[in-house]
């Protein structure tokens, strides 16, 4: 049968093809079961510290090999099983200063990756992970903080006697109201005192109190520690799983 396509369309659709099986031979290659070991807080594995882990699971588990690259290290292994057993004796070797996360190493040979071919990376959700967005409740965190204003101011005025009717939360601070204006003037030289990042403006409707509100730079911050208080604590129970790529 004679061969109605030009000899050039035949070469590019063989090249193609060819192309297209060199760029998908790695997801032949299994990957293997591995350690991933890192440390928290930025800290890297020093070798020290990789040499006695590789000697650990090298005297009671057989590992393919170890590796030390970029402050992490990573241990592969011939099985799910030897993965497993190998997590937890890494965990009780290394304590909670270092994150052992259940991971798969890649095998694609040198020569393919060489010619920039690797496995093609599946999805979070089909690799069995998944994202997750959090935000802190800043009407919360506001209402909290009142309330310890609240509480903070009483203790102090009691303190130093200083008589008061009221003090309350009110939608944007706390509402304190006195009984005359010599308890106003010293409340509000103690207040401003013991609270410099604190701000106090007496009320047009009424002349014997106050209205304490945080200021921008008060505010700013109790957002900043508040968020940061709870990535510390995602960090750290992602980190108890031993989860292979966090990203928090």
């Amino acid at each position: 049968m004679l061969n109605r396509y030009p000899l050039w369309k035949t070469l590019l659709i063989t090249l193609t093809v060819i192309i297209g099986f060199l760029y998908a031979a790695p997801n032949l290659y299994a990957p293997d079961p591995a350690l991933q070991i890192s440390g928290i807080k930025g800290r890297d594995v020093q070798l020290k510290t990789f040499e006695r882990i590789k000697s650990k699971l090298d005297s009671q588990l057989e590992i393919k090999s170890a590796s030390l690259d970029g402050g992490q290290a990573l241990i592969r292994l011939n099985d799910l099983d030897s993965q497993t057993k190998a997590r937890e004796i890494a965990t009780e070797l290394l304590g909670d200063q270092y994150t052992v996360a259940l991971n798969m190493a890649q095998t694609t040979p040198a020569w393919l990756s060489a010619f920039g071919a690797s496995p093609l990376n599946l999805g979070l959700d089909l690799r069995g992970g998944i994202y997750f967005l959090m935000e802190v409740d800043m009407r919360d965190l506001m209402k909290t903080t009142h309330e310890q204003m609240v509480l903070d101011f009483k203790t102090d005025l009691r303190k130093e006697r200083i008589r008061y009717r009221s003090i309350r939360m009110a939608n944007d601070g706390v509402d304190l109201k006195f009984r005359n204006e010599e308890s106003l003037e010293k409340a509000i030289t103690l207040l401003e005192t013991n609270y410099r990042t604190t701000s106090f403006k007496q009320l047009k409707s009424d002349p014997l109190a106050l209205r304490a509100s945080m200021s921008p730079e008060l505010l700013r911050q109790t957002k900043l520690e508040a968020v940061e208080q709870n990535i510390t604590i995602i960090r750290s129970r992602v980190n108890e799983l031993g989860v292979a790529e966090p990203d928090v």
